[in-house]
């Protein structure tokens, strides 16, 4: 039969045909988009790096016989130890562990997820398709469940990331900029997912895109706090720095080439860590997160590079003002580098390397084989946590006197510089112990013996080498304090301190020294005291009378028969230093000084710039001292025990 359609007929039929077609269409395009196609978060936390580094987790102490070995710099010296963890500390960020994981990247093998701080933020993005912006850009907690709504069907590209803080860097133009990563813990995730209808799962698992280098730094061993001024970073050898940060492309999930920039921690952004047995500021914790760690590091390459140290010392009185100038100073290393001993090293992501470093004040030695002498006196801070009471002075030359309108009465308002023998304490009784056996690091230093002093008694000066028996410089210590006598011209007296000096073996004569943080003068303006040398400051003893109501004994003074200003007559110079020693437990001491000065000697003209001259150097080492003796106080300056071992 045949069916005949006018051609109104046709036109009618086909507006009706493509009126079905649209609203079909329309029906599958509002499919797409209805709630059924929406996105449920499961943040399962951060991987945990266990990788197959060569030397595993363990620690590394270069040791011999036992002994820990000091490793000695131009600046200081220090104790090093160094770790390797398989994984980033828990605690720090992280908590239970709660499932395993594999990622395709080879470069990482076997993961485990452990839960994150509920703290944490994070950042969602999520790309349509191959678009290059974010349909969202979430700032999300741990716990969040944003309202996500995505075209059922549609294949889009999400990117998980976070710095395991609070806050989270914003990316611009798909970068998050270097600055923002600098010594961050960033943490990465990516994937794609193809919208089904229904509830879309979007599993996210972190991947720690960070090398941890977690330095140590303890000064206590050099008795001064570390500065605001300090800066840190690690370097591997001649190659570069290793501390880094780089710019990160979000959708490429890479670190972007020809970005990587050198980071250093300021000592303000470290740590402090808080213990009842460490002053406050002298052990400090840097953290740095780094990026593009080489894959291998040759054997004992890592260096932390302090530029610069600065230490702030205990009070001292530096300046011959009156009355003297106090308070906190600094000594600055302006490039101090700390070589680490470790094995060859497999650096990965997620890994964890500790490195601790306990520097401590280096020694002097002045004759070969030798003891290895320490800068300044011992003396007893009362205050100070505890394994940190006995310290050094800052300066062989500190004093801290009173009563200074006296003509005689200059006391110690501060008596712990001087020490009954083998006392525990300055003021405390007479015994066999060894203070210097505690000095942070207990064990590293012990008191001097009679033949340390005899080796000084009987030393052949460098500086004129034809005397024996004499230190390389003697000159005597101004310290402001008034004439005594008839109108202060007739018969004069005016105590000085007495100092002798013996160059180090290195023979850091004056305008040769290294220029770190040693070669600076003790003394303000007084070249005679460079910090490479060994000086011994003599001003005295006390007896067994009460230290703050007595007198100095034998405390050098310079006496005049007439004082005219610039012109002295019969100038004469008697006084000593006096220092303990220790043979087993039996006492003896180092005496000091300089013979009397005769009328219009040369050394008259010398004595007025405070030089004296080494021919009239006296000294004596006193052995089997008696117990009434043992009751005096004097000074003590410790040296270096060979047999030193950090276990004690």
């Amino acid at each position: 039969m045949n069916i005949l359609i006018s051609k109104g007929q046709y036109y009618v039929l086909l507006v009706a045909f493509l009126s079905v077609l649209s609203f079909w269409g329309c029906n599958k395009e509002n499919d797409k988009g209805s709630s059924q196609g929406n996105l449920k978060i499961n943040l399962q936390g951060v991987q945990d790096y266990v990788g197959n580094d060569k030397i595993g987790s363990s620690s590394f102490s270069k040791k011999e016989n036992n002994s820990f070995v000091i490793n000695s710099y131009n600046e200081f010296d220090a104790i090093i130890d160094f770790s390797v963890s398989d994984s980033y500390p828990k605690g720090s960020g992280e908590g239970e562990k709660l499932a395993n994981s594999t990622l395709t990247n080879n470069s990482l093998s076997k993961l485990a997820a452990v839960a994150i701080k509920d703290t944490v933020k994070y950042r969602l993005l999520i790309y349509k398709g191959n678009e290059s912006t974010p349909e969202y850009n979430l700032l999300l907690g741990k716990s969040d469940q944003p309202d996500i709504s995505l075209y059922i069907g549609h294949t889009y590209k999400w990117v998980a990331y976070s710095i395991n803080q609070s806050t989270v860097p914003d990316i611009s133009a798909n970068i998050i900029p270097k600055t923002a990563l600098a010594n961050k813990d960033f943490m990465y995730d990516s994937k794609s997912i193809v919208i089904a209808s229904g509830m879309n799962y979007l599993n996210i698992i972190f991947k720690r895109l960070t090398t941890m280098l977690e330095v140590n730094l303890d000064t206590r061993g050099m008795f001064g706090t570390i500065a605001n001024t300090t800066n840190l970073k690690i370097s591997n050898g001649n190659s570069g720095v290793i501390s880094r940060t780089a710019d990160f492309n979000v959708l490429e999930g890479i670190f972007v080439p020809n970005s990587y920039r050198d980071t250093f921690i300021n000592s303000v952004a470290m740590k402090d860590v808080v213990a009842t047995d460490i002053p406050l500021g002298m052990r400090k914790v840097a953290t740095f997160y780094s990026v593009g760690v080489p894959s291998s590091i040759a054997a004992d390459q890592l260096v932390i590079r302090l530029e610069p140290l600065v230490l702030k010392l205990d009070d001292n009185n530096l300046d011959k003002t009156d009355p003297p100038i106090k308070g906190k100073i600094d000594r600055t290393f302006s490039i101090a580098n700390v070589n680490l001993k470790h094995p060859e090293l497999t650096p990965a992501m997620g890994r964890k390397y500790t490195i601790t470093a306990n520097l401590i004040e280096s020694a002097i030695q002045v004759v070969n084989g030798g003891a290895q002498w320490a800068r300044s006196n011992l003396w007893y801070d009362a205050s100070a946590p505890d394994k940190n009471k006995y310290r050094f002075r800052p300066s062989p030359h500190y004093r801290d006197m009173k009563n200074r309108t006296s003509s005689s009465a200059y006391l110690f308002t501060d008596p712990n510089d001087i020490w009954r023998f083998g006392a525990v304490t300055p003021d405390g009784s007479r015994g066999t112990y060894d203070p210097c056996a505690q000095v942070y690091p207990t064990g590293l230093w012990k008191m001097p013996t009679s033949s340390d002093y005899e080796t000084l008694k009987n030393f052949q000066s460098r500086a004129n080498l034809i005397r024996i028996g004499a230190p390389d410089n003697l000159f005597i210590l101004d310290r402001g304090e008034p004439l005594s006598g008839l109108l202060g011209i007739v018969g004069t007296t005016k105590p000085y301190e007495v100092v002798a000096g013996w160059y180090n073996i290195n023979e850091y004569l004056p305008g040769t020294e290294p220029t770190d943080g040693y070669s600076a003068n003790y003394r303000l303006n007084d070249n005679n005291t460079k910090m490479h040398n060994l000086y011994l400051s003599g001003y005295g003893y006390y007896d067994n009378s009460n230290i703050l109501t007595s007198f100095y004994k034998d405390r050098p003074k310079r006496t005049s028969v007439l004082n005219l200003g610039v012109v002295d007559l019969g100038t004469t110079l008697v006084g000593n230093g006096y220092y303990w020693a220790k043979d087993g437990n039996s006492a003896s001491y180092f005496k000091f000084g300089s013979s009397g000065l005769e009328l219009l000697n040369v050394d008259i003209i010398l004595l007025a710039l405070g030089v004296l001259d080494t021919k009239d150097f006296t000294s004596d080492v006193v052995t089997s001292v008696g117990n009434s003796v043992q009751n005096y106080r004097m000074n003590i300056r410790c040296v270096r025990n060979s047999a030193f071992n950090l276990a004690n």
